[in-house]
């Protein structure tokens, strides 16, 4: 998709304030789960507009706004955010580009996200200096390397809320907008087995 554009210091693939912020990006929910599979823009503060019928958004958890330490550890925005729900994390989702690769030479990816109490988890795929292609997963609920018969290397992580006491770090926890800024080439860079057989 940019292998052949010139690469801004910062791009941004998805924004929720654009005008079309899902323009480049393939929405794919589960057909079987119309109440439950949702994909939508709302209002993060008030949760409007809801989703068409007859699908149902999920409740938040409620925001604490003190914390055990006595900082706030959750809030809303007033502003437009992109709402992903369903039981099922494998058939419902976004992808960047829809069809191909980005192509994209950046080192750093950012992700700001506020967890609905439900696990989840994102990928992202990546390519070394050396032209190898592997797909690093993120998620709250499995930490150990997924062996796949394929040409790709897999490897998981489980994602942690930082500075926050022990009892609380899992990212399944509701109501915290979590910015993750994800160092790429530390992804590539542990040696991983490829299982053909």
């Amino acid at each position: 998709m940019f292998a052949h554009n010139v690469q801004p210091p910062l791009v941004s693939l998805f924004s929720s304030t654009g005008s079309d912020p899902l323009a480049i990006w393939a929405v794919n929910k589960h057909d079987e789960l119309p109440d439950d599979s949702v994909v939508c823009l709302l209002e993060d503060k008030t949760s409007e507009p809801a989703p068409p019928g007859p699908a149902k958004l999920i409740e938040p958890p409620a925001i604490d706004s003190v914390g055990e330490n006595g900082r706030g550890q959750g809030y809303t925005l007033s502003q437009t955010v992109l709402h992903i729900q369903s039981p099922v994390i494998r058939t419902t989702y976004i992808r960047c580009p829809s069809t191909g690769d980005l192509d994209m030479k950046h080192p750093w990816m950012h992700l700001q996200v506020r967890s609905l109490g439900k696990d989840w988890s994102f990928e992202a795929g990546v390519v070394d200096r050396a032209g190898r292609e592997g797909i690093a997963r993120f998620s709250t609920f499995q930490v150990m390397p997924l062996s796949l018969r394929s040409l790709f290397c897999y490897k998981r992580f489980e994602l942690r809320v930082p500075n926050y006491p022990a009892n609380r770090t899992r990212l399944c926890i509701g109501g915290l907008w979590v910015l993750f800024v994800l160092l790429l080439s530390s992804v590539c860079s542990h040696p991983c087995r490829r299982h053909l057989d």
